[in-house]
């Protein structure tokens, strides 16, 4: 992922259509791996802050799982607030004509 996108929830779809995916599968849980570079250090804290649970590491290498069945779907809270937002009706503002006198 590039690093220009990554803080703009590009990173949360792709883990809510990863997690969706899984789900749509019949998989009870959703793991990735993560292997540390120095290109990937913005991403070290991803998994986590989508409440991923560390299960694995090994030498800095570690594999992190969603549970599909007991927590809700990954969620992007920005699109999200920017859908409902845009499904709501927009109000109305009259504004009286300036009165000709």
């Amino acid at each position: 992922m590039s690093c220009r996108v990554i803080g703009r929830t590009v990173e949360a779809e792709m883990l809510k259509h990863l997690c969706g995916m899984a789900a749509a599968r019949g998989l009870p849980q959703a793991a990735r791996p993560l292997c540390p570079s120095a290109r990937n250090q913005l991403v070290k804290d991803l998994y986590s802050s989508f409440d991923f649970v560390l299960v694995e590491d090994q030498a800095g290498t570690t594999i992190w799982e969603y549970d599909l069945v007991r927590k809700r779907a990954v969620r992007n809270n920005m699109i999200a607030a920017s859908a409902e937002a845009a499904a709501e009706p927009a109000e109305l503002v009259v504004v009286p004509a300036a009165s000709a006198g």
